[in-house]
């Protein structure tokens, strides 16, 4: 019986200091990756106001094709109500 205790317990010390060594690991890697995350990451570089302008200039022509598709579907939605009627 006091052999069984004994291992009992041994287990049980087995489990907790494996437990505590995973805790351990886990947060020596988030550190670890933080650190290098901080370190070695660059910044983006801001984008150039002409590159902006571009990039604007491309919206409008899209809203514009947006709108004309817009009022083909509106029409022809239109002539198949009237076609219906």
């Amino acid at each position: 019986m006091a052999c069984a205790r004994k291992t009992k317990t041994l287990v049980s010390t087995c489990v907790i200091l494996s437990g505590m060594t995973n805790i351990v690991c886990l947060l020596y890697v988030g550190w670890v990756t933080n650190y290098i995350t901080n370190i070695y990451v660059k910044v983006q570089e801001p984008i150039p106001d002409k590159k902006l302008e571009d990039d604007k200039g491309e919206t409008l022509r899209i809203i514009e094709r947006l709108d004309r598709l817009e009022n083909v579907v509106n029409q022809h939605i239109q002539g198949k109500l009237l076609t219906t009627l």
